[in-house]
């Protein structure tokens, strides 16, 4: 019996490869879709950015926010207890209300870290760990929400550096673990926790939340709770208490 020379074998290997794809043609074309209308969506986002109207800068942020927002989930799907989303729905509506112009998604997902995260577009996801370390302090979750809301409305996840990172994330397939390990800078999470603070007493929540949320993360990080990962991936706690008090101590003042 003759062996088969590698020309030979090549061929075989060539027609077995266009079988292969022949049969796989319509998976392939709905991928490259996938993938080409997620780019579009990118570039066009980058374009209205740089030269755009705000409504078309904003739109091309929604369309962005929405793709990432399906990727994220893909990888942390949200938590199937209808009655916990209920409760972080209706917080972030009585938020939302006081912020004009905005529009936010708001889910508690199955994360494997005990984290928020803030996307592009007004979506914000928390996962389920940390919610249940509030203990149904609402006031508390309303803080940590209206925090995330922060970022998204100072723009701190479309920035330039965070930008290009999210893009190469979403091509790799690692989006979660991208959010996790990059988180904001100082200045980012300070702001964020100052927007969070004129929300809450707009919406009618305890101004005093915040600092009761710091102590909780405080007395997590002595007592090896599950929410110390959260305030690992934060600033200074110490120096995040000492903003908000100063904070707060102004405020009064100015209403005094």
């Amino acid at each position: 019996m003759r062996s088969i020379g590698w020309q030979e074998l090549l061929v075989i290997l060539g027609l077995l490869v266009v079988f292969l794809l022949a049969r796989r043609t319509p998976e392939l074309f709905r991928w490259l879709g996938v993938q080409i209308r997620s780019l579009l969506g990118q570039l066009r986002w980058i374009y209205h950015s740089l030269g755009g109207t705000p409504e078309q800068e904003r739109s091309a942020e929604v369309e962005v926010g929405r793709q990432l927002a399906a990727r994220f989930l893909a990888q942390a799907p949200p938590t199937p207890d209808p009655d916990l989303q209920s409760r972080v729905r209706q917080v972030a509506a009585r938020l939302a209300a006081h912020v004009p112009g905005r529009q936010f998604i708001v889910q508690v997902v199955e994360a494997p870290s005990v984290n928020a995260y803030a996307l592009p577009g007004g979506y914000v996801f928390l996962s389920r760990a940390l919610v249940d370390g509030l203990e149904n302090a609402e006031d508390e979750l309303a803080f940590l929400i209206a925090h995330e809301m922060g970022h998204v409305v100072r723009g701190h996840p479309t920035e330039k550096v965070f930008l290009d990172t999210l893009l190469g994330a979403v091509r790799s397939g690692q989006l979660l673990a991208q959010l996790v390990s990059l988180g904001h800078s100082r200045e980012q999470e300070l702001e964020a926790d100052e927007f969070a603070l004129e929300l809450l007493v707009k919406a009618g929540f305890r101004s005093e939340a915040g600092l009761d949320l710091m102590d909780r993360l405080a007395i997590s990080e002595h007592a090896r709770s599950p929410l110390e990962s959260y305030w690992s991936n934060h600033p200074s706690l110490a120096e995040r208490r000492q903003h908000l008090r100063r904070v707060l101590q102004r405020a009064k003042s100015n209403h005094a």
